[in-house]
């Protein structure tokens, strides 16, 4: 038995699609926008940040890992993006000497 008069029974609350967001990004983190602008962001991580690689990679297959992290970034952009992302975080300069392999999308609701 409920004792909620009518003006007080839950009703049902419409999402709000925030209109903007900041996130504060740890060191070595880069954003890559999924609506506009993914394919230079991409470019720049690539050129900027890629442009070392980790330690244990033999000098000859430094072409090779360069070409894979092209492939698997553009493969998680475009997932993310089919998916309804609107950003894409991504880890990308090593820590601890070691490369994370890790991502944050973002969502609309």
């Amino acid at each position: 038995m409920s004792t909620a008069s009518p003006d007080q029974s839950t009703q049902p609350v419409e999402a709000a699609v925030p209109g903007r967001y900041e996130l504060v990004l740890p060191p070595g983190w880069v954003r890559i926008p999924l609506r506009e602008g993914t394919k230079e962001a991409l470019e720049q991580i690539l050129f900027s940040h890629m442009g070392r690689v980790p330690e244990g990679i033999p000098r000859d297959d430094a072409m090779r890992f360069r070409l894979d992290m092209r492939r698997q970034l553009e493969k998680q952009a475009r997932a993310a993006r089919r998916n309804g992302g609107l950003d894409l975080y991504l880890p990308v300069l090593p820590r601890g000497g070691i490369f994370l392999m890790a991502s944050i999308p973002f969502f609309v609701g």
